[in-house]
């Protein structure tokens, strides 16, 4: 188990984040970005403009080619509705309260949207927008069920995460192991000739 970074944080297990790559060698050298300084705005589809991971140890898009990063965030006020369930008319009391809040919040992103597009619309400039109403509230992340049945992981500023471990160091660990040991075995090789 990794030893705890962020002793205040909410969330104490970790997280771990999948990219190609290039994006992971990227990470390790310049740390994490969110997403807007990452993705161009033809390829920008999230809700929100953070860092997402999620707690599956595997990647869930099925992708062998994607890198792990593994974390540990430091959210001491993520608003988690990962519990509620998909449908809103069996929502308690205390979650329609939140709903409701998540609306005026929401709105709040779509006022601040229109006033900085106008009639246009972009969906990085909405997910921003979204971050920052949200942080405004007092909230440093999002947990939430994906889609596909992951529950993710938004941290809104990435000073608040630190990497742990990745793929990547593993199998460079590999490589230098299998290239000592292939040293070693021509060093061998070489001392049974030389006799």
């Amino acid at each position: 188990m990794a030893k705890t970074v962020f002793p205040d944080s909410k969330i104490q297990h970790t997280l771990y984040h999948y990219t190609t790559r290039e994006n992971a060698d990227n990470i390790l050298k310049n740390g994490f970005k969110v997403a807007s300084a990452v993705k161009g705005e033809g390829r920008f589809t999230d809700n929100f403009d953070g860092v997402f991971f999620t707690q599956s140890n595997k990647s869930y898009w099925n992708n062998e080619g994607l890198e792990q990063i593994a974390v540990r965030v430091n959210l001491q006020n993520p608003l988690d509705i990962s519990s509620f369930p998909m449908d809103e008319a069996q929502y308690t009391p205390e979650q329609r309260q939140i709903a409701d809040k998540i609306g005026h919040i929401m709105q709040i992103a779509e006022e601040n949207h229109d006033k900085i597009m106008g009639d246009k619309y972009s969906q990085v400039v909405m997910a921003q927008q979204a971050t920052r109403a949200f942080q405004a509230a007092g909230y440093d992340g999002l947990i939430y069920n994906s889609s596909d049945g992951h529950v993710e992981h938004v941290v809104f500023d990435p000073k608040n995460i630190q990497i742990i471990g990745t793929n990547i160091e593993r199998f460079n660990s590999a490589d230098k192991k299998l290239k000592q040991k292939m040293i070693m075995a021509e060093q061998l090789r070489q001392q049974v000739f030389d006799k």
